[in-house]
C-alpha cells in the first residue's frame, strides 16, 4: 500500500543504521543524505570494515599483477607471430 508523506526543509527522515521499512520516492524537491565519519563508527564495525577493504585491496592487487602477466604473454606472443 502506498502513503503521501511531506516533509518541510531539513527534516531528517530517518538516521544511518535505522532498519530500512519504508522505501521513498521524491516526487518534488531535493534530498540530501549524510553518512557519518568514521569516528561516528563503532569500533567492532569499523575493524570489519577494514578487514573487506584489505580484501578488496588483495583481490584488485590480484587482478592488476594478472592483467600485467596477460599483456605480457601477448606481447611475447606478437613478436613471435611476427618473426614466424
Amino acid at each position: 500500500m502506498l502513503y503521501l508523506e511531506n516533509f518541510i526543509g531539513n527534516t531528517k527522515v530517518f538516521d544511518y543504521g535505522d532498519v530500512g521499512d519504508k522505501f521513498y520516492i521524491i516526487l518534488k524537491g531535493s534530498v540530501r543524505v549524510e553518512i557519518p565519519l568514521m569516528v561516528d563508527v563503532p569500533k567492532d564495525v569499523l575493524e570489519e570494515r577494514k578487514e573487506k577493504f584489505k580484501r578488496l585491496e588483495d583481490a584488485i592487487q590480484y587482478a592488476t599483477n594478472g592483467s600485467k602477466l596477460l599483456m605480457e604473454r601477448q606481447q611475447k606472443l606478437q613478436k613471435l607471430l611476427i618473426k614466424w
